[in-house]
């Protein structure tokens, strides 16, 4: 599914970045008990036989396993605050931000668009100063008014000069 987005400020890439699926750099992730019990049961041995476990790792929690202090845990990449799989710079909302001008962009400052189309066009999400915003992941309907009002007051609370970029998010 693709959703619309804005994002405020310099590089928007980099700051969609910090919610992507997937990481950079791999983590070091443990299993709970509840997992470690889910993954004894399915390879029929008992949760205690750590190092049988760690050596099926790779094909359950598709990451390389150990063993540190007792915990089982596998390296993964993994975002555990991702929210999609891949974004594009306009995408399939290419264009759509218009300026005072009429002429439509996928990036511009705040004080060269119509702000009346952008007030009544709420997208899926906002990312502001490293932060995700969002009524929820779904089309935007009339029900969810308190999203519409609060990014309204968003992009109302922003200094004319602030950048603004519509990106196109698949999740």
């Amino acid at each position: 599914m693709h959703s619309l987005g804005i994002v405020v400020g310099e590089d928007a890439e980099n700051q969609l970045f910090a919610f992507s699926d997937y990481l950079e750099e791999p983590y070091q992730a443990f299993l709970s008990p509840e997992q470690i019990a889910e993954m004894a049961d399915e390879y029929e041995v008992s949760p205690d036989n750590l190092e049988f476990l760690c050596r099926h790792l790779q094909e359950w929690a598709d990451g390389e396993g150990f063993i540190e202090n007792g915990r089982l845990g596998y390296w993964s990449i993994e975002n555990p605050n991702g929210k999609f799989d891949w974004f594009d710079i306009g995408g399939r909302w290419g264009g759509y931000l218009q300026l005072a001008s009429g002429e439509l962009v996928d990036q511009a400052l705040l004080k060269d668009l119509d702000i009346g189309l952008l007030l009544g066009n709420a997208p899926v999400f906002v990312v502001k100063d490293g932060e995700w915003l969002t009524g929820d992941m779904e089309p935007l309907e009339a029900a969810n008014e308190a999203w519409i009002t609060h990014y309204q007051a968003i992009i109302n609370s922003l200094p004319p000069d602030s950048l603004i970029t519509v990106v196109d998010i698949h999740h």
